[in-house]
């Protein structure tokens, strides 16, 4: 049967995988040695079908001894990185065999489709996943089954974020993307409101040569943005808004795209807010240079001006009060035809806030590096 399974001849794997599947219903525990081997036809082939249902029998029925597969991983981690020398699957006592790469592969894959399909079984077994990392035929399916126990609504994955990011560089792009996926799951359920540790991490990863790997960096970067963006520095925000500027001019994916303009736009709105505050002074001395610019950049666009003024009056308090009636009467006075004061302006802000100017990208690249030089003096 396992011939059967690797044969080079897709019928005849479809056909031993619906042999399996018609055995499994009557008795499982025969089929069990095979799941290694049938998570290699889940894959999308002809097989796929039948080899899913089977493993779905096999683990209803309860026959897994995944205990054992994780005992695999442990072993190989623990003889230095290397291949431990024997093993058995846990399903045959009679057949002890030695562990090749190919058999520790497939029972990291075999943890991924667990994963994925019964995380409930694999929720303690973070600190095995973890460890078989460093081994590289395992890392793929180890990394997967992490990602997959994070994002799962009924686990909590107890796994440092450090330990993942080391691996945000991989050779492999699967391996890089999941590890993506799993750090920005980590963070947002551990530290959704403080802004991310790993931004500029994650910031890199959008010009990953794997479209995969961007989509799912920006994926994780534009999932909670309105919480974290309000943390990055001035020198963080002109990078990011740089990075993404370029992505959406260059890039051909239409999801890559889609995610990299609806994070631009989180950008855009972190740097006016962030410029407001400078200006006004929130956090210390105000910047003139910063109020300078906002001034500037708001004068361009009356959609842009709107936003601006909504910003400053949203984040000014008594003590800003008559920073924020100058700067927007500074506006106002660039627009002579339109508002007859700041106040005036700041009544019909909500009219045109949120409208997007046709040159916005090169308004906020340009407020963003008002920022930045205001920083670096």
């Amino acid at each position: 049967m396992r011939d059967r399974l690797v044969s080079d001849d897709p019928a005849e794997r479809r056909s031993a995988a619906a042999d399996l599947y018609h055995v499994a219903g009557d008795d499982p525990d025969a089929v069990a040695e095979y799941a290694p081997v049938l998570v290699d036809l889940t894959d999308g082939g002809v097989a796929s079908g039948y080899a899913t249902a089977t493993l779905h029998r096999i683990a209803s029925a309860g026959v897994f001894d995944i205990e054992a597969h994780v005992n695999t991983l442990e072993e190989g981690v623990a003889d230095d990185g290397h291949l431990a020398s024997s093993f058995r699957f846990g399903v045959d006592d009679r057949n002890p065999q030695s562990v090749t790469e190919t058999e520790l592969r497939r029972s990291a894959e075999l943890l991924a489709w667990i994963a994925k399909h019964q995380p409930t079984d694999l929720a303690d077994e973070a600190g095995a996943l973890r460890g078989a990392l460093p081994l590289e035929p395992a890392r793929p399916g180890a990394m997967k089954a992490l990602f997959l126990l994070s994002s799962s609504p009924t686990t909590r994955l107890d796994v440092p974020t450090k330990a993942i990011v080391a691996y945000v560089d991989d050779d492999d792009p699967r391996v890089r993307g999941d590890a993506i996926g799993t750090v920005g799951q980590l963070e947002r359920f551990g530290k959704r409101h403080d802004g991310l540790p790993y931004f500029s991490t994650l910031i890199g990863a959008v010009e990953d040569p794997d479209v995969t790997v961007k989509q799912t960096a920006l994926g994780v970067l534009t999932r909670g943005a309105e919480y974290w963006t309000h943390s990055l520095s001035a020198r963080q925000l002109h990078s990011a808004v740089e990075r993404v500027l370029a992505l959406c001019d260059r890039e051909s994916d239409p999801t890559v795209r889609s995610r990299a303009r609806s994070l631009f736009y989180d950008l855009a709105s972190a740097v006016v807010n962030t410029a407001a505050r400078s200006a006004l002074g929130v956090d210390g001395t105000p910047n003139p240079a910063v109020a300078d610019g906002l001034v500037e950049t708001a004068a361009r666009d009356v959609a842009l001006a709107s936003t601006v003024a909504t910003s400053l009056n949203y984040h000014h308090d008594a003590d800003t009060e008559v920073r924020r009636d100058t700067l927007l009467d500074r506006i106002a006075e660039r627009y002579p035809d339109r508002f007859a004061s700041g106040f005036e302006l700041l009544q019909t802000a909500p009219n045109e806030d949120g409208k997007r100017p046709g040159d916005v990208p090169a308004l906020v690249s340009d407020l963003a590096s008002v920022l930045l030089d205001a920083t670096a003096e």
